[in-house]
């Protein structure tokens, strides 16, 4: 992948099905909030349940298409997301925070259709 954080990464590694490494780079108390179903999950086993879902639910791949550090010190991640969907693939882009070397929030938000 791009040049992104070894956290970073390996979270979309885990989000593509692999979930072994998501509790060495995730914080005890990580949130997600994804901005498209209107839910925030906090709680690392509710987080790793979570993209476990998803991922079943959807047999989805995350291509990162590109990235960003903005001013607050957020990673901000383009990504196109492929599945079993009706009508293709999607864009979304994800904005990461990083403390002490573990990932604490993630915010997912949905930026059209491929």
């Amino acid at each position: 992948m791009m040049n992104l954080p070894q956290q970073i990464n390996t979270y979309f590694d885990c989000a593509n099905g692999n979930l072994d490494a998501l509790k060495d780079i995730l914080s005890l108390d990580i949130c997600i909030e994804d901005t498209g179903e209107n839910t925030t999950i906090c709680g690392i086993e509710q987080c790793i349940k979570w993209v476990d879902d998803v991922n079943k639910k959807y047999e989805k791949h995350t291509k990162v298409i590109d990235f960003n550090t903005l001013e607050n010190g957020s990673i901000a991640v383009s990504t196109v997301v492929t599945g079993n969907f009706a009508v293709g693939g999607f864009c979304f882009d994800y904005f990461f925070d990083l403390e002490n070397d573990k990932i604490k929030k993630i915010k997912i938000v949905y930026t059209g259709k491929q």
